[in-house]
């Protein structure tokens, strides 16, 4: 024990005090735990998918021939 408490053990009222300050210290300390581990278990559900790739860019149209005039001007 850390701190020492006073109280008379004899009086069911102490008794009754301790115990519930006692209760709910468990309750909390469960509470939090539970918090963390469903944390916990949701980010490694996350990490545990697989990323999608990214989709390859979309393949370009070949070009269509040049035209003379195109041909010409390209020339001059």
């Amino acid at each position: 024990m850390d701190y020492p408490i006073a109280g008379n053990d004899d009086a069911i009222r102490s008794v009754r005090v301790i115990l519930a300050t006692v209760s709910q210290t468990v309750t909390q300390a469960h509470a939090e735990f539970e918090a963390k581990f469903a944390r916990r278990k949701q980010i490694e559900a996350e990490a545990a998918q697989p990323t999608p790739e990214p989709s390859p860019a979309p393949a370009e149209a070949p070009a269509s021939p040049a035209t003379p005039e195109q041909l010409a001007t390209l020339q001059a």
